[in-house]
């Protein structure tokens, strides 16, 4: 059932979402950006913000735990994703000898994009996001209940 905290904190982090995307463009530097990682950014945070932060978040407290929470959700599906396409991506050219060296791969994927991606402008978008979309949501949970 939709509430004024799910709205809030779907939006909010789906502006995070943006905010991981710009940062995430200026580490791929000179490399091409998929054209996914944009879509992917905006519908990871409205589904963590809808289904993780604002599902749970009643009050100021609440929400700052399940901003986090969402946060991290947020950034391991994005990363998560990434490495499951870029895995399909080089198994469509014949790179892998067979489905296990393929799953195998995906995590060596996810631990690579992690190492990637892990700089302090991201960080601290985490961060700050996590508690402020988390505070904004248990607000708006406050104010306005079931």
């Amino acid at each position: 059932m939709p509430t004024a905290a799910k709205l809030v904190a779907a939006l909010v982090f789906a502006a995070i979402g943006y905010a991981i995307f710009v940062s995430m463009v200026s580490v791929y530097g000179d490399d091409r950006v998929p054209e996914y990682l944009l879509p992917l950014c905006l519908v990871a945070g409205l589904i963590v913000g809808w289904q993780i932060c604002g599902k749970n978040a009643v009050g100021l407290m609440s929400g700052i735990g399940n901003g986090y929470t969402a946060i991290a959700a947020q950034g391991f599906v994005i990363l998560f994703v990434l490495s499951f396409i870029t895995m399909l991506q080089r198994s469509l050219r014949s790179r892998y000898d067979g489905p296990t060296d393929a799953m195998i791969d995906s995590f060596s994927l996810l631990a690579e994009y992690g190492n990637k991606f892990a700089t302090p402008e991201i960080g601290m978008i985490l961060a700050v996001g996590g508690f402020v979309g988390g505070i904004l949501a248990g607000i708006a949970g406050r104010w306005f209940p079931n």
